[in-house]
């Protein structure tokens, strides 16, 4: 039940955050996305700071979060029940680094 609660709250979030996106970016619209937004993307802030920029942050929690789930995945694989998750996991950690590194 509480993942149902959650999945539907990410669900709303993401349909919601793609209506902004879709609506502000028209041109002539104004409001919540500012014009650096509308140019460099949600994920580009302070690109002039060096390994400060929000791009470089984002890849400092991607390798941080792909060591915490590596250190999970590590401690979990073989009690039972975690077969399945056990299988997709690597592929996750790798997914998540590459996120990091584009």
């Amino acid at each position: 039940q509480v993942g149902d609660v959650a999945n539907t709250f990410v669900l709303s979030a993401s349909v919601l955050y793609a209506a902004v996106v879709i609506f502000f970016t028209q041109p002539g619209k104004s409001g919540v996305l500012d014009v650096e937004w509308k140019k460099d993307g949600f994920c580009v802030q302070n690109k002039d700071v060096p390994f400060l920029s929000s791009f470089d942050t984002c890849l400092y929690v991607d390798i941080l979060l792909s060591i915490v789930l590596g250190g999970m995945y590590y401690a979990w694989k073989d009690k039972p029940g975690m077969a399945p998750s056990s299988e997709i996991v690597p592929m996750v950690i790798l997914g998540t680094l590459g996120h990091g590194l584009a």
